[in-house]
């Protein structure tokens, strides 16, 4: 899949007009949205498109709204569980202690 070329336009746009994080892009009103289109030379269309992108923003769907994918119903990701290892006990023994930690520090 593709980037759409114009949704990406309009994202670096955002960035340059100062909207260069996801909060500060989802903080931008309406009016300020149609100044932000009308300073940029964008089509008054383009306020839509903008709002969508708000809209990916605050339901962290970024990717899947500029590439246009979708995921199946029902369909889970191929995705490996986190491993898990054993904490050892003061005397090295992992075996009788029941504490885990994950291997990424989280």
């Amino acid at each position: 899949m593709e980037v759409d070329k114009r949704k990406e336009m309009i994202l670096v746009k955002l960035a340059k007009y100062g909207a260069d994080t996801e909060k500060k892009a989802i903080a931008i009103d309406k009016v300020e949205v149609i100044d932000f289109c009308l300073k940029s030379g964008l089509k008054l269309e383009d306020v839509h498109t903008v709002y969508e992108i708000q809209d990916a923003l605050k339901r962290n769907r970024i990717y899947s709204y500029l590439t246009g994918g979708t995921d199946e119903k029902g369909e889970k990701p191929d995705v490996k569980p986190r491993e898990f290892k054993p904490i050892e006990n003061r005397d090295g023994n992992s075996e009788r202690h029941k504490e885990f930690h994950r291997i990424d520090g989280r």
